[in-house]
């Protein structure tokens, strides 16, 4: 889903995602990061049960023309070589 809503956005011609996520949800965060997505900000709140909770606030910029190469084979472009690298 995650190449397929980027490869939307891009044909849309958006330039920017912006998301927020739970920062206990360690999936997500490596998720969002393996696809090249930085944080922008933490912020710490207070939930309705009086428990505190950080939340990620991340954006990842979006070029047609030259996306950002996979972080862990630096050569393929993340949305092609995501699946090799689980």
């Amino acid at each position: 889903m995650m190449i397929m809503l980027l490869r939307e956005a891009i044909f849309h011609g958006l330039q920017k995602i912006n998301l927020k996520v739970a920062a206990v949800n360690l999936p997500a965060v490596h998720l969002f990061r393996k696809f090249g997505f930085q944080v922008d900000e933490v912020t710490t709140g207070i939930s309705v049960d009086g428990r505190r909770f950080e939340t990620l606030y991340m954006h990842r910029l979006l070029n047609k023309e030259t996306p950002p190469p996979c972080t862990q084979c630096s050569q393929a472009l993340v949305e092609e070589c995501f699946l090799t690298h689980q």
